[in-house]
């Protein structure tokens, strides 16, 4: 394991910015935590060329490595075993989500620390989300989590689809939704 406490605070945030996490905390400690869960996680380098293309990175997350080989996972709308044994969902923590936003979203802090504001959150709040499946990929290694969401603003017309990829681990993988934004 690499010692981030000997690195200085340019380049922690360098270490982190090659993994794409964006952060602005400028504390040592918080760096270096953030650091260690990057390597935990095996975060590789992104090139600079990557683009940021919705599909393309949406296809880079939902693909794996299974014995060796990079693997492409279907598409949630193409699995067919829904399930509603949520006891199987893997435990995720908050800190897989902090990293999937700052990592996959690029979130910035001010937006972390303001998550109760944010849309999602206050639609979750005001029992929006209902209808919540799930589905095992490749031998329960990985789990789609798949859920309705009631638009805020139109409330009768056809709820939304939002969907997870995690790993067996808590690892948020991926997520989208049928929305139009």
């Amino acid at each position: 394991m690499t010692d981030f406490f000997s690195l200085k605070i340019p380049e922690l945030k360098n270490y982190l910015h090659e993994r794409g996490v964006t952060c602005s905390i400028g504390r040592k400690p918080d760096l270096v935590r953030l650091c260690e869960l990057a390597e935990e996680l095996n975060l590789e380098i992104i090139p600079a060329d990557d683009g940021g293309d919705y599909q393309v990175m949406d296809t880079k997350r939902r693909t794996v490595q299974l014995l060796g080989n990079n693997v492409e996972l279907p598409s949630p709308t193409e699995v067919n075993s829904w399930q509603k044994k949520l006891n199987t969902v893997p435990d995720i923590q908050p800190y897989d989500v902090f990293i999937y936003l700052m990592t996959y979203c690029k979130w910035e802090n001010h937006r972390l620390q303001n998550y109760k504001h944010d849309n999602g959150f206050r639609l979750f709040s005001s029992n929006h989300i209902n209808n919540v499946h799930i589905s095992s990929v490749f031998e329960h290694e990985y789990m789609y989590i798949k859920a309705s969401c009631v638009p805020e603003t139109r409330q009768s017309s056809n709820p939304y689809t939002t969907w997870l990829l995690v790993h067996q681990s808590g690892r948020v993988m991926s997520g989208g939704c049928t929305c139009v934004a």
